[in-house]
C-alpha cells in the first residue's frame, strides 16, 4: 500500500502482489464502505450532518421514514442556511452526507438540490483571484532574496504545471523524474484529488528548460525531501508577506490563485480550451471554461502596480536568463 502526498487517502498497488499481499492491503485500507469518499470529506459531511440532526432536534423533528419527507425537512434547512448567512457548500455537505450515510436517498432529494443550484445561479462563489506573471515572478525574486528558494521554484511550477496547492506543499524531490540533459522534468503527482475519482494516478510536466533545470540544482542541494522546504502553515505566512512586500497585498491572492493565474496565462498565450484542460487535470471542459472565463474577467478589473514588481520580475528573468513567460510555444 501506498499513499500519494497530498492526495489524503491511502491506495493499494497490487501489480505483481500475491493473494496474501492482496489481503494484507485491503485490510489495512479498510472496508469499501468507508473507502467510498476520503477523509477530509467524510469529516465535512459528519460536520455538516451534526449540524443538521441537532436543529432537527432543537425544532422537535422526528427522522423521517419517508424519502419524500425527508425532502422537505432538508429543504426547510437549505432554506434556513440560506437566511442566516451560511456557504453554500455547507448546505450542500449536508445533502451529499445524508446520501453518504444512507445511499436509498440518492436521486431522491430532489427539491433539495433544486434549492441548492438556485442558490449557485443567484449567489456568484468567491473564487481565488488568478495571479498574473509579473507579480508571480517578482514574488519568486522576493523569496530567492529571502533565502526561501524552494518555496520561489515551488511557486513557478505549481503555476507553470497547473498544481493544486496541496499537490505543491506536498511535492517530494522523489517524485520528480529529469530527462537526461535536464531541459524538462515529469512530476508523478500519485492519486490526487482529480485521480482518485477515476481511480488513477496523475502526472505533470516542467517544460521550461530554465526551471526544470533550476528544480535540478535544488534537488542536489536542497538536503530535504521535499521542494517548497516550508509547512503548509508557513507557506502561507510567506505567501501572503511576499504579496504585501511587493505591494500586491490587497488583491486577495492565495496559493490558490498560483493554479488559476497559470490555467489563465496558459489559455491567453495558446487559446487551447482542450489543451488547458488536461493540463490543470480537469474531468470536463466545462469546468475550465469557468475557470477561464471568471479568470480573465478577475483580470480585467486588476490594476497593479508597477513597482517594485517590474523590477523584481525582471531580475528573475536576469537571473535565469528567461522571458516572463509561463509557457513555450
Amino acid at each position: 500500500m501506498t499513499r500519494a502526498r497530498g492526495a489524503g487517502r491511502p491506495r493499494a498497488i497490487l501489480a505483481k502482489a500475491n493473494r496474501v499481499e492482496v489481503i494484507r492491503s485491503r485490510r489495512q485500507l479498510g472496508s469499501l464502505a468507508a473507502l467510498r469518499v476520503g477523509p477530509r470529506t467524510a469529516r465535512r459531511y459528519w460536520t455538516s450532518l451534526q449540524c443538521f440532526f441537532k436543529w432537527m432536534q432543537s425544532e422537535g423533528l422526528l427522522l423521517p421514514g419517508d424519502e419524500d419527507e425527508m425532502d422537505a425537512v432538508v429543504s426547510q434547512y437549505i432554506e434556513l442556511t440560506w437566511q442566516e448567512g451560511e456557504g453554500r457548500s455547507f448546505a450542500a455537505d449536508t445533502v451529499c452526507g445524508l446520501q453518504w450515510v444512507s445511499p436509498l436517498l440518492k436521486r431522491r432529494l430532489n427539491g433539495s438540490w433544486a434549492l441548492l443550484k438556485a442558490w449557485q445561479r443567484s449567489e456568484l462563489p468567491a473564487r481565488a483571484p488568478p495571479l498574473p506573471v509579473r507579480p508571480l515572478l517578482a514574488l519568486a525574486e522576493w523569496l530567492i532574496r529571502a533565502s526561501y528558494i524552494g518555496m520561489a521554484l515551488g511557486i513557478l511550477v505549481a503555476a507553470h504545471c497547473v498544481l493544486r496547492t496541496g499537490e505543491l506543499v506536498h511535492l517530494a524531490f522523489g517524485q520528480i523524474v529529469w530527462a537526461e540533459d535536464c531541459a524538462s522534468a515529469v512530476l508523478n503527482l500519485g492519486v490526487t484529488k482529480g485521480g482518485a475519482r477515476r481511480g488513477a494516478c496523475e502526472s505533470a510536466s516542467v517544460e521550461l528548460p530554465w526551471l526544470a533545470a533550476a528544480l535540478k540544482a535544488w534537488a542536489l542541494t536542497e538536503p530535504g525531501p521535499l521542494v517548497v522546504g516550508v509547512p503548509q502553515h508557513q507557506f502561507r505566512v510567506l505567501f501572503a508577506q511576499g504579496l504585501g512586500a511587493i505591494n500586491c497585498g490587497d488583491w486577495g491572492f492565495v496559493p490558490y490563485s498560483l493554479r488559476r493565474g497559470g490555467a489563465t496565462e496558459h489559455w491567453r498565450q495558446f487559446g487551447a480550451l482542450d489543451r488547458i484542460t488536461v493540463r490543470g487535470r480537469w474531468a470536463q471542459a466545462a469546468t475550465t471554461r469557468i475557470y477561464i472565463n471568471d479568470g480573465l474577467a478577475m483580470l480585467a478589473e486588476m490594476q497593479l502596480p508597477q513597482e517594485p514588481v517590474r523590477e523584481l520580475s525582471d531580475a528573475l528573468c536576469a537571473r535565469f536568463q528567461c522571458s516572463p513567460r509561463l509557457f513555450d510555444r
